[in-house]
């Protein structure tokens, strides 16, 4: 898919939630990579109303329709970003950087123009022996989050009324079953949350192909 007018910094993340048409699902693309830290003029992340697709092995489809919100960062300097997810209780975007586990958010909801971002949290990963966060997703409820690190799969769950950025702070996440994976940076729950999620390994050029691995569920 192409995304016709579009510039491709660094495509790293995805996410489904709603939009500005009642009932319609958008996918959300971040272009919120920046390996050399350079891209003082912010990050971009596109909105794309969710229609039916062409199906058939290699086909391109041109996309022209989209939204675009541009977000810099609260301190005005860039960060290497490649997990972000959105939220459809606050109708906000959250956007974790890579190394460090610094965390912000868009100040309003999508429709009042390009923004600067809030600082959320730093999270603790510590603990974590990659400290790399490559990958969000929050279930269509928003009850529930992954993030995923080189190493392992890590999930936090809130209750009706409770912000997700409390949950982060005070909460100890469960670590899932994951096996790791050639440069596995992707998470995303399944359609049905019962059955569970999915990863996948970045393509860094030396395979044609990528695996996507599922992972039952453990609990409900």
């Amino acid at each position: 898919f192409v995304l016709v007018g579009a510039t491709n910094r660094d495509y790293e993340d995805m996410a489904v939630g709603p939009g500005p048409v009642k009932g319609a699902s958008y996918v959300y693309v971040g272009d919120i990579g920046d390996n050399w830290e350079k891209r003082i003029e912010g990050i971009k992340i596109y909105r794309i109303k969710e229609s039916l697709l062409q199906i058939g092995k290699g086909v391109r489809q041109e996309i022209t329709d989209f939204d675009t919100l541009t977000l810099t960062y609260h301190d005005g300097s860039p960060h290497n970003s490649e997990a972000f997810y959105f939220d459809p209780i606050d109708h906000l975007i959250y956007i974790i950087r890579k190394e460090g586990g610094k965390m912000w958010r868009t100040p309003t909801k999508w429709g009042a123009g390009d923004a600067t971002m809030v600082l959320v949290r730093d999270i603790d990963i510590s603990s974590n022996p990659n400290q790399i966060i490559s990958g969000a997703d929050m279930s269509a409820d928003g009850r529930e989050l992954l993030l995923k690190y080189y190493g392992t799969v890590r999930y936090y769950c809130r209750e009706p009324g409770q912000s997700m950025t409390a949950i982060l702070n005070n909460v100890e996440p469960i670590g899932l079953p994951y096996t790791r994976e050639p440069r596995g940076e992707a998470v995303t729950f399944a359609a049905n949350r019962a059955d569970g999620y999915y990863t996948l390994s970045e393509n860094n050029g030396d395979a044609k192909d990528q695996p996507l691995y599922h992972y039952e569920r453990i609990a409900q």
